[in-house]
C-alpha cells in the first residue's frame, strides 16, 4: 500500500482502520502529527463558545480504546477531573496517572517488572514506547486552546 502524504489531512483514519501497524509515514511522524491535529479539532469545536469539560480517569487501558484487542486497565482508578480548560484538565489527568501506582497485572506492570522500562516516571512511555503523549498538550497551549499549567482542587 502507498500513501499519498501530500492528501494527508492528519486525521488518523487509516492508523485506527489498519490492525497490523502496516500504515507508516516518513520518519514516523504520525503520532505527533495526529496529535497537533486532534488539538486543533479541539480548537475548532470550543473557539469563542463556553465550555466546560469532565474527564473520568478510569480503567486506564494500555492502547487507545480504539483497539479491539485491549488489556487489562495498567493503572488504578484516579478518579473525575473538571475543568473550563481542556488543555489544563489533560495536564492534570496525565500528572495524576504518572503519580499513581502501576498495576501489576498489566503491560506496564510487566514491562516495569522485565526491566523494559523506557522512562522510570513516565508510565505511558513505559506501555507504549512509541508514545507521544505530550506533543498534543504542547501544540493545544500553543495555538491557544488553553494552557498546560492548573491549580487543582481536591474533593473528597
Amino acid at each position: 500500500m502507498e500513501l499519498n502524504e501530500n492528501n494527508c489531512v492528519g486525521c488518523g483514519r487509516c492508523l485506527g482502520a489498519c490492525n497490523f501497524d502496516a500504515i507508516r509515514f516518513r520518519q514516523d511522524q504520525a503520532i505527533s502529527i495526529l496529535n497537533a491535529k486532534m488539538a486543533e479539532y479541539a480548537l475548532a469545536v470550543v473557539k469563542d463558545r463556553e465550555n466546560f469539560h469532565l474527564s473520568l480517569v478510569v480503567d486506564v487501558s494500555p492502547y487507545c480504546d480504539c483497539h479491539s484487542e485491549n488489556d487489562a486497565p495498567i493503572l488504578p482508578n484516579i478518579g473525575m477531573f473538571a475543568s473550563f480548560d481542556p488543555v489544563a484538565l489533560d495536564q492534570a489527568c496525565a500528572d495524576a496517572c504518572l503519580k499513581a501506582e502501576p498495576l501489576r497485572n498489566s503491560v506496564l506492570g510487566d514491562n516495569l517488572a522485565s526491566g523494559q522500562a523506557v522512562d522510570k516516571h513516565d508510565h505511558f512511555k513505559n506501555t507504549t514506547p512509541e508514545s507521544e503523549w505530550e506533543t498534543q498538550l504542547i501544540h493545544g497551549e500553543k495555538i491557544g486552546l488553553g494552557r498546560r499549567d492548573y491549580d487543582l482542587i481536591v474533593m473528597k
